[in-house]
């Protein structure tokens, strides 16, 4: 389970770089590479 949390917390570190790129206007929106339509997941993303 740490693992999978290790995991999850450089998913979110990476996604808030591109984030802060996107927003400085140094990268265009497919950097961010969002869903483009909603998932049935739930929202768990798996």
């Amino acid at each position: 389970m740490i693992r999978e949390l290790q995991i999850h917390r450089q998913e979110l570190l990476d996604y808030h770089e591109r984030l802060q790129r996107f927003l400085k206007g140094e990268a265009g929106p497919e950097t961010l590479d969002l869903p483009l339509e909603p998932t049935d997941d739930g929202g768990t993303g798996r």
